[in-house]
């Protein structure tokens, strides 16, 4: 189940990439920190492909590769509705209704994926990307601790909403009456943003070594992100089962 939710992510990182690249680029209190994160051999790589892909505009995708491109990330999700349909001995939903459900979680994850690489980058860089101004710049404070607090709390909230989202959508009606969501997307949330810094600190001392020459260090830094991810996620899940489990049954009288 991680690994097909894992390939499904793989699009909607595309999606963040996007975004931060144009809310981010030729801002250095923005790019220093994602940059400072990443091994000297490697930030010179990272600068010139966030270059390239902020100054992408005008471009066109076709609708065949817009569809290809939600049936994919929709694939992983539809995955993970059957498994844990399995893990949960519950009656399985026909395929084309796990299919439709996955498919607008997919539309769910990117709209909130893209709000929190906005958040990420700053509301003065957002306004920037499109209005070409800093009209907002009396309420740009994410420099300031208040501002990064403020950020940092939004930005848990979506993705707790995210995490309860998926989880609604994944278990069985049957299931979501007994199990709690809320405290497992909390958990999750929780370790993801502890992984996150600590992979962060990792990156910034492991040193310079072969692993991170060329295209591999991208690569690698995605993915080992993307399998923390899911880690957590599957963690979250775990725990609100287990809450469903000690939970005494009332039975009528």
């Amino acid at each position: 189940m991680a690994f097909w939710f894992f390939l499904s992510l793989v699009p909607l990182a595309a999606v963040a990439g996007l975004l931060t690249a144009k809310v981010a680029s030729g801002r250095s209190s923005t790019m220093a920190p994602l940059l400072e994160s990443l091994p000297a051999a490697t930030r010179g790589l990272v600068s010139t492909e966030l270059a390239k892909v902020a100054a992408w505009n005008g471009g066109q995708v076709g609708v065949v590769g817009g569809l290809m491109f939600l049936w994919l990330a929709s694939s992983g999700v539809h995955s993970v509705i059957n498994g844990i349909e399995l893990e949960l001995d519950a009656t399985p939903r026909a395929w084309w209704q796990n299919r439709l459900l996955a498919l607008g979680t997919c539309v769910g994850l990117s709209i909130g994926v893209a709000l929190l690489a906005l958040l990420a980058a700053g509301v003065g860089s957002a306004w920037s990307l499109v209005s070409g101004s800093t009209m907002l710049g009396a309420v740009d404070l994410e420099s300031t601790l208040v501002g990064r607090a403020a950020r940092l709390s939004v930005g848990a909230g979506v993705w707790v909403a995210l995490v309860s989202g998926l989880y609604l959508v994944a278990l069985p009606a049957s299931s979501r009456k007994r199990m709690p969501i809320v405290p497992g997307a909390v958990l999750a949330t929780v370790l993801q943003f502890a992984l996150g810094f600590a992979y962060r600190f990792y990156l910034s001392k492991a040193g310079d070594g072969g692993a991170y020459q060329a295209g591999l260090a991208s690569i690698g830094v995605t993915l080992t992100a993307l399998y923390l991810a899911c880690l957590v996620l599957l963690v979250g899940i775990e725990f609100n089962r287990s809450r469903m489990a000690d939970e005494p049954v009332h039975r009528p009288e």
